[in-house]
């Protein structure tokens, strides 16, 4: 095939993770991050990128450009306000409709699709076939096993596996992003190993680069001996910050003398300050607040806002550990 690069158009579908939200909130992290930096890598390349997720504030603009080639496409689909993502299932309908109308009135012709995450495929799926455009998904997370480590606090839908599976064996292509990931998929979910790559995600390095610890910790007013812990992770309770305050509590029990040095930072939460969290996301903060207090470990923790990819950068350098104590 000799197209170039520049005769090649993506349809990028990432339904609840729209790429330009500030990260942080209930439904803003890592998928975000993914499908921002991923396209502006293809722009860079000459491939032009249509991002397609959920409008769903009417203080949005529809389109917006974020490089070159690529842009941000929100579709209506259901009411313009949040919606929590395991209840997108009845609104993928209207999502496929809008973005067909799309396409028809920009006459884009779409050389590959690329959904992330569940619903997203099962909207690449029925756009696969109308298109006649060959397919490739991530799924940043996979239900089976996102079940297995939450049980019965498991929000996911009922129909989320069979999706997945339906998924994985029309589609062209399944890019991994680790190699356990992979493992599961075959033995889990009986994929064919074939349509399987494992593309680890990348990290900006603009960004996110080696600092020293004591600049970064004068940097952010945090004294030079204090033991710095980091928590960076959107406020859900799989994320596991009540087993990171548990472990607190640990280390207060048993080593007093590292405890007393100890400044725990947890960052969580729209950079945005003045806007309304969302219900799940102010009672899990309410849990976490009420899990602190309970085990006397007030003094060490300090509960922040998210902040912006810059300055957590500075946060991950004044850190001499971070934790990611996910389920």
């Amino acid at each position: 095939m000799n197209t170039n690069n520049n005769d090649l158009t993506i349809a990028m579908i990432s339904e609840h993770n729209d790429p330009l939200t500030p990260l942080g909130g209930q439904q803003a992290g890592g998928q975000c991050v993914y499908v921002y930096e991923l396209s502006k890598a293809l722009s860079k390349l000459g491939v032009k990128v249509d991002v397609f997720t959920r409008w769903e504030s009417r203080k949005m603009e529809q389109i917006v450009r974020f490089a070159k080639r690529a842009k941000v496409i929100r579709l209506k689909a259901g009411p313009r306000h949040f919606i929590i993502k395991d209840k997108f299932g009845p609104l993928m309908p209207e999502f496929v409709e809008k973005f067909l109308e799309f396409a028809r009135e920009k006459k884009t012709h779409y050389n590959l699709i690329h959904s992330n995450y569940y619903f997203s495929g099962w909207a690449g799926l029925q756009l696969k076939n109308i298109l006649k455009a060959p397919m490739v998904v991530t799924f940043h997370s996979l239900g089976l096993i996102k079940k297995k480590a939450l049980g019965e606090r498991d929000p996911s839908p009922t129909e989320r596996t069979k999706i997945e599976k339906q998924i994985m064996d029309e589609v062209n292509k399944i890019i991994s992003t680790s190699p356990q990931e992979k493992k599961d998929m075959l033995s889990i979910y009986k994929t064919n190993e074939n349509k399987i790559i494992v593309i680890p995600p990348g990290v900006n390095l603009k960004i996110f680069k080696p600092m020293e610890t004591s600049v970064a910790k004068k940097k952010l007013n945090i004294p030079q001996k204090k033991q710095v812990v980091v928590f960076a992770g959107k406020m859900e309770r799989r994320k596991g910050s009540l087993t990171l305050v548990a472990a607190i509590k640990e280390i207060k029990k048993h080593w007093p003398k590292i405890y007393k040095d100890l400044e725990v930072l947890i960052l969580s939460g729209d950079p945005r300050k003045s806007l309304k969290k969302e219900k799940g996301e102010t009672a899990d903060r309410h849990n976490l607040q009420e899990a602190i207090r309970e085990m006397s470990v007030e003094d060490k923790i300090k509960l922040m806002p998210g902040v912006e990819q810059d300055v957590l950068h500075d946060y991950y350098g004044a850190a001499d550990v971070v934790v990611m104590p996910s389920y």
